[in-house]
């Protein structure tokens, strides 16, 4: 059942009409011992709901809205918050020190503001100012004309990754029983950076700066003191976006990724209504799982470098 503490929230409740049941989904505005208030998504009047016709209550996601491609990656580098960005027209310029080819590539989103063939000899100078390889993510469809652009200059693909994405109730219910619990931070701990580090080769120091930017929170469960999973999210514009999720080897095929996943997904429920995550198309394992928990393929990307 509901109470003050929700007000503010977004819920549904079920009560009881002369013909059955009805339900109301909109904005908590009070609750006490005797009535809910709520502020319904459709509009008019605010209903009071006496707590003898309530059946259920609770509290739900954000209304869901549909993205287009560009505007998800948007989302996307939100949520990949690099240190030193530059406009060109609507593509972003990012460059990170090398980490990570998201935070050292251009984002092709939009009209660059000049002819095509201009556009990328831009690119190409503002990375090989900062000794970095020039870089191009572009996410599919929408990005086309900017790929096949690349690919007749001879700049090199890297294997298409996909953008999925899933209503975050769902996620939030994939959560593995029977599992330590998993706990949630706004700062990553010694253990969790060694963990994802691991696998990138160390962090240098702009690392912490994108982990720790975009509205992260950080998931770790353990078991006898050992990290044995762990993850991170970001939110922005009411989307999750979850990254780094991890798990030791030897602890694979437990569920764990999904318990993480699903705590964090729990966690943002009341400012997210939906989930999405990155994986490469030739990572079968890591697709079956996400499929399993409810993502289905938004849009792909792929990135080409010089």
């Amino acid at each position: 059942m509901l109470s003050s503490a929700d007000i503010g929230r977004r819920v549904v409740v079920r009560r009881r009409v002369p013909a059955g049941f009805a339900d109301t989904i909109g904005r908590l505005i009070a609750a006490d011992a005797t009535a809910l208030v709520v502020r319904p998504d459709r509009g008019g009047d605010d209903l009071t709901i006496g707590l003898p016709d309530v059946v259920a209550a609770k509290p739900v996601p954000p209304r869901r809205r549909r993205v287009g491609v560009d505007e998800l990656e948007r989302i996307a580098a939100a949520g990949w918050p690099v240190p030193g960005t530059e406009r060109l027209g609507d593509w972003w310029l990012r460059a990170a020190d090398g980490w990570t080819g998201r935070g050292n590539s251009a984002l092709v989103v939009g009209d660059p503001g000049r002819p095509l063939p201009a556009a990328i000899d831009a690119v190409t100078s503002w990375y090989r100012e900062r000794g970095l390889r020039p870089a191009c993510q572009i996410p599919l469809p929408s990005g086309a004309d900017v790929e096949a652009y690349l690919a007749d200059a001879g700049w090199e693909a890297s294997t298409r990754v996909l953008t999925m994405t899933a209503p975050i109730d769902r996620v939030r219910r994939a959560a593995t029983a029977g599992l330590p619990p998993v706990t949630l931070t706004s700062a990553p701990s010694e253990d969790w950076l060694a963990l994802y580090g691991a696998r990138k080769n160390g962090l240098p120091t702009v690392a912490h700066a994108i982990l720790t930017g975009g509205n992260a929170t950080f998931a770790e469960v353990r078991e006898d003191g050992r990290l044995v999973a762990a993850a991170r999210s970001a939110l922005a514009d009411e989307h999750l976006g979850l990254f780094a999720i991890e798990v030791v080897p030897e602890h694979r095929r437990r569920g764990l990724a999904r318990h993480v996943t699903a705590a964090l997904a729990e966690a943002n429920l009341d400012h997210a209504h939906t989930a999405y995550l990155h994986t490469e198309e030739t990572n079968t394992a890591a697709r079956a799982l996400y499929t399993r928990m409810g993502f289905t393929v938004h849009h792909t990307y792929v990135y080409r470098r010089l």
